[in-house]
């Protein structure tokens, strides 16, 4: 993937337009990165793409995606989640 603005190569912001992207983490250090996470940012919101803006969260969200095909998913009410909690079970 190409830097934004450099003429070779698709970049980032090009991708999400594309409709290439369904997930963007955008962990951006220093001056450069920061201005260029902001476009990449924007575009993931006018595009409606999902964003994570820490390696915490884009980690976490592997690990959940990752679990998600070993066991099937579940739906309970917070108040169902909270009296399992309660009662010394697993969440």
């Amino acid at each position: 993937m190409a830097k934004l603005g450099e003429p070779d190569g698709q970049d980032a912001v090009d991708l999400i337009e594309s409709g290439e992207v369904v997930l963007v983490v955008n962990s951006p250090r220093g001056r450069g990165p920061r201005a260029d996470g902001a476009h990449i940012r924007a575009a993931a919101g006018k595009y409606n793409i999902p964003l994570l803006t820490t390696a915490a969260a884009g980690l976490a969200a592997v690990n959940g995606m990752a679990d998600r095909g070993s066991h099937p998913l579940e739906v309970r009410s917070l108040q169902e989640y909270h009296q399992g909690v309660r009662r010394g079970g697993a969440a």
